[in-house]
């Protein structure tokens, strides 16, 4: 039976492994992928991760878009380059 200062249980839920670095969007890279959207439109998210020769996801680059409207970015970037259609 074991004891309540047992630590030979093992853990319910153990730690996931570390699956890399952050790496924070540039400035230069947000405009990037603003101006592959205007082309290849909103949700094509394959087309614009090939066009701009990125490593990242579609994930994030779908994240980044989402965050871009919720975070009032897009103004800057419609002012600079112009309007998406959707």
């Amino acid at each position: 039976m074991a004891t309540r200062g047992d630590q030979s249980s093992p853990a319910k839920n153990p730690p996931s492994p570390v699956t890399g670095k952050r790496n924070p969007w540039l400035e230069a890279e947000v405009d990037d992928f603003y101006q592959a959207v205007l082309i290849f439109g909103v949700g094509n998210w394959s087309q614009i991760r090939d066009a701009m020769k990125t490593a990242r996801t579609n994930v994030q680059l779908k994240d980044k878009w989402r965050t871009i409207l919720k975070c009032g970015e897009i103004n800057r970037l419609k002012k600079q380059f112009g309007d998406v259609r959707k």
